[in-house]
């Protein structure tokens, strides 16, 4: 089974699978193993074992059970706010347009899983100003061509 990828601002994307999400954890000899994402916020043990195709990983096995609910509302949050970010990064829409565009369609029950609007707005500007040169601190540092 081919697993969906999510992107992550890590050097991994994330796993979703069955509604719970993994994130990479370490390569061994024969396959990849990801870590349940509330690993360290609830001690769940639960990972899983993919092959050695980052790109398209296909799952192996799951080991151990989650220490709580599946939930595929939390994984579709997860794309929205990618979604905001990757807006923010090829357009120049004030954050509350990118977020009123993004949200505009999204079901009640996925919005709840989403965090507070003024921090998405905050983070489609973080990311926006991610790709921006540093501001100059003198009038030397201006380059004008």
């Amino acid at each position: 089974m081919v697993l969906e990828l999510i992107n992550s601002n890590k050097k991994y994307p994330q796993v979703a699978h069955k509604g719970f999400l993994y994130n990479f954890h370490k390569e061994c000899s024969n396959y990849l193993r990801w870590r349940c994402s509330k690993n360290s916020s609830m001690k769940c043990p639960c990972f899983l074992k993919t092959d050695l195709n980052i790109t398209k990983p296909t799952l192996i096995s799951v080991n151990n059970d989650h220490v709580y609910e599946s939930n595929e509302n939390l994984i579709s949050a997860t794309k929205i706010r990618n979604l905001m970010v990757e807006k923010a990064k090829l357009t120049n829409d004030l954050p509350a347009q990118i977020f009123a565009e993004v949200v505009s369609n999204v079901p009640r029950r996925i919005l709840a899983e989403l965090p507070k609007e003024e921090y998405l707005k905050k983070t489609i500007r973080n990311h926006r100003a991610y790709n921006d040169p540093p501001k100059p601190t003198c009038g030397n540092e201006i380059i004008i061509e």
